[in-house]
């Protein structure tokens, strides 16, 4: 089960693999959706 805290994590994270873009973050809310959802984050 992801369990995401905040609705527009899951737009911009929806957004970011659907366009191919990679997305620079400090939120741990992006984590699960990186893991499971396939999510490219930048380092």
């Amino acid at each position: 089960m992801i369990v995401v805290d905040a609705s527009v994590d899951v737009v911009i994270g929806t957004f970011c693999i659907e366009n191919g873009h990679s997305l620079l973050h400090a939120d741990a809310d992006f984590d699960p959706i990186e893991r499971y959802l396939g999510l490219k984050v930048v380092r």
